[in-house]
């Protein structure tokens, strides 16, 4: 009784409280980038944010309709916003609270973390609070609930600056900043600028994800350490009071060792050893936080390839000492009988490091060329090694081979040897696959970093199978003034001849056209004008022409007008394009929004591209599509943030890069591709090896980056683990020709058990049939 009269006095003290004076409202700030949310975007965006009045949530509890316009900010797909509000006067600031929405409805979802920053003059920040939702993504598409992100900032400043990194979209209808009721401190600590800031709140949000990895794996493994869960809840409270308290890079450095000193304690506690090897499933991802299997999980790496093909596999090195040890690696040669091929002819080892993926934290994808120079792993990191296979022109049957592991400052463990085994089949991979590849391959342009060494790429993609190419419009449509004519003349850019020999791993060219992006209006403002149609059939004519004079058939190129478009301007421009010549292929890469869409535009298309979200949700319109189209590819991405959520939670989307073409394959379609090679920089940046841009599409890296690891061998495009995966569902998708019932047995199978073993012995029951020993 006596507890309960106490709780009621608390709240009605509590309750009777002066509020404390909101320091925001109504002041002016600035937002960057421009809120681009079609349903929430109005002039009131500059107003809303700081007017005091908090969105009405429609009946769903959704905030961000139509009916929210006048009451809600929104941005989608950006990768940080910036806020900044004037509270035109120095002031003490206690705490700053962002009012914003999640739970997974449309989408959705909570922002990863905010920063705030502080200044007294706009120029020079601060940072001095950070908070994370510490949350993982929801899928519920039901759910949506308002919450409040508070950041304790305990100083004195004018200028607060937020940085929000978004899931994906953010929706907020109100920003307080409260005043302090005491003396706050001076601004301390060294300026940052947003970079910096991002970085170091990346680094933050990792520390959270390792230490909440560790506590989870501590409390599962039923071993005892003495005093660990203290230990691991003191990290836990330093961090808390770090995150409450901004420090600078000196001291996060110092958590961050802290905390591998602590995850190698346990490692050695659980396994009783320096440092050990372990078996890795290449089609999974290894995040940087991931506690692999013990060390007797290791198996010996196996390989079945045909001759001329390719295979991968790989294994993890665990440290658990509370040192940081060196390794190299070092591979047998091939024995065969009494026979032994070197080594160095078949097999590259290479190391998978750790890059910076948005709202994922570091995982394993850049896959470095290795050999046998060594390297270093810190405590308790795992560091995952690939050798990779090329059977060339080996004869067929059974060799033996080992990668000798060694750590050159471990007297206790020196050394660990792995067995592998490979099995070469009596077919040979052929050199020019009969399914058509392609990507969106920009390899030259001023700002794409293979534009220094085209002829690499051009190896690269074929060494991967391509063979359709994409010619960008700023490659081969011009337009100049024509005073004379009063309007533009359009061109065919002369660099097109030059683009075309470059690009001989291609037999066939998609000529994108860019429709929808203002290239359109080069023939004029109104493109159901008679005027707009002439001069485009004019440009159309003068193209023909142009590619019959480098001695492209018709079968060898298509017309790709707009990207991801079915809509009334495609339809407008494939049929100007059938009336001037019935000849040309035209490409498209939509299904539009309904069926009678595809209906409309099946007399119009040669070549349908259709997206792998379709294999679920459409697959009656595929039907229709192969129905009336000969030539029907598909498509996916292979974003480095997608890559972790296509794996753990968009199952339908399970190893986009491994299974696309095999998925192509079994629904009987004649090509796969994905988006994209190599994005100009400073559009995706996904080159870099650490960049914090919304989705990195690219498959490869820049060696050249100053990111690029010391302790690796140099190499001018560094490939991803997803883009040599791919490869080898490329080359499971040719094997595979001919076994629909082992297709549609692929087809059924669930996504977690579609694992690389699976799809060797597929591989395996496959050439058997073939052979007649089934």
């Amino acid at each position: 009784m006596k507890k309960f009269i106490l709780i009621l006095f608390v709240f009605f003290v509590t309750a009777n409280l002066p509020a404390a004076e909101n320091l925001a409202l109504n002041k002016d700030y600035t937002l960057v980038p421009e809120p681009n949310y079609h349903l929430t975007k109005d002039a009131g965006d500059y107003r809303q944010l700081t007017d005091g009045k908090r969105a009405s949530p429609a009946s769903d509890g959704a905030i961000w309709y139509s009916s929210n316009k006048s009451e809600t900010v929104g941005w989608n797909n950006h990768t940080f916003i910036s806020i900044t509000i004037d509270l035109e006067e120095m002031k003490n600031i206690s705490e700053v609270v962002i009012h914003t929405t999640g739970g997974g409805k449309g989408g959705v979802q909570y922002p990863d973390y905010i920063i705030g920053l502080a200044s007294v003059d706009a120029e020079c920040y601060r940072a001095v609070s950070y908070k994370s939702s510490k949350v993982c993504i929801f899928y519920d598409t039901t759910l949506t609930k308002r919450k409040g992100f508070k950041l304790n900032f305990n100083t004195k400043a004018r200028f607060v600056k937020l940085l929000v990194m978004p899931m994906s979209s953010f929706f907020c209808d109100e920003i307080k900043i409260f005043a302090a009721e005491q003396d706050c401190p001076e601004l301390d600590g060294p300026a940052v600028v947003n970079s910096e800031a991002i970085e170091f709140a990346e680094r933050l949000r990792q520390l959270e994800r390792n230490i909440q990895s560790l506590q989870t794996s501590f409390k599962s493994s039923g071993i005892k350490i003495k005093q660990f869960d203290s230990k691991i809840k003191a990290y836990k409270d330093k961090l808390k009071d770090f995150e409450r308290e901004l420090g600078i890079f000196k001291e996060l450095e110092s958590l961050e060792r802290l905390f591998d000193k602590i995850r190698a304690e346990y490692l050695n506690a659980k396994h009783n050893v320096p440092w050990y090897c372990t078996s890795a499933a290449p089609l999974k991802v290894l995040k940087y936080e991931d506690l692999p299997a013990g060390p007797n999980s290791i198996s010996e790496l196996e390989y079945y390839a045909w001759q001329n093909e390719h295979d991968l596999n790989a294994f993890n090195i665990v440290n658990c000492s509370d040192k940081s040890l060196q390794f190299s690696l070092n591979i047998s040669p091939l024995k065969r009988g009494g026979d032994y091929l070197p080594s160095q002819a078949f097999m590259i080892p290479r190391r998978a490091v750790y890059v910076y993926s948005k709202n994922i934290g570091f995982l394993a994808d850049p896959l470095v060329l290795q050999g046998g120079k060594s390297f270093e792993i810190e405590p308790g990191e795992t560091v995952q090694l690939f050798a990779e296979f090329n059977s060339k022109s080996l004869r067929p049957g059974n060799y033996s081979s080992a990668v000798l592991v060694r750590c050159e400052n471990s007297e206790e463990k020196p050394k660990q040897v792995i067995k592998a085994d490979i099995e070469i089949a009596r077919r040979k991979f052929p050199e020019k696959p009969d399914f058509k590849t392609c990507n969106w391959d920009y390899i030259t342009g001023s700002n794409t970093f293979t534009n220094e060494f085209p002829h690499l790429a051009v190896d690269d993609l074929s060494r991967h199978y391509l063979n359709v190419t994409v010619i960008h419009p700023s490659l081969f449509v011009s337009k100049i003034s024509s005073k004379k004519r009063d309007s533009d003349i359009v061109l065919i850019n002369p660099r097109l001849k030059k683009e075309l020999q470059l690009r001989k791993h291609a037999d066939f060219v998609l000529l994108l056209l860019g429709f929808g992006s203002g290239r359109e209006k080069y023939f004029g403002q109104d493109m159901y004008s008679e005027e707009w149609g002439r001069k485009f059939a004019s440009y159309i004519r003068r193209l023909v022409k142009y590619m019959g004079d480098l001695g492209y058939s018709y079968d060898n190129y298509a017309i790709y007008l707009y990207d991801e478009e079915l809509h009334d301007d495609f339809i407008r421009a494939a049929k100007i394009i059938r009336s001037t010549n019935p000849m040309i292929n035209i490409y498209a890469n939509s299904m539009g929004d309904s069926t009678e869409e595809i209906k409309r535009a099946i007399p119009y298309v040669d070549i349908w591209c259709v997206g792998q979200n379709s294999f679920v949700n459409r697959r009656k319109d595929i039907k229709l599509i192969k129905e009336n189209c000969s030539k029907v590819w598909c498509y996916g991405t292979m974003p480095r943030r997608g890559y972790p959520y296509n794996i753990e939670k968009h199952t339908k989307y399970k190893n986009c890069f491994r299974i696309l073409s095999i998925q192509a394959r079994a629904l009987g379609l004649a090509g796969a591709g994905f988006w994209t090679y190599a994005d100009r920089e400073g559009y995706f940046n996904e080159n870099h090896f650490n960049e914090s841009s919304i989705y990195i599409y690219g498959v490869i890296y820049a060696g050249s980056n100053p990111d690029f690891p010391e302790d690796a061998i140099y190499e001018p495009i560094v490939p991803s683990k997803r883009w040599q995966l791919w490869r080898e569902g490329l080359e499971d998708a040719v094997a595979l020709k001919g076994h629909q019932d082992l297709l549609d047995e692929f087809m059924a199978k669930p996504p977690e058990e579609i694992t690389s073993e699976y799809l060797m012995n597929l591989r395996k029951r496959a050439d058997k049939k073939d052979s007649g020993k089934d």
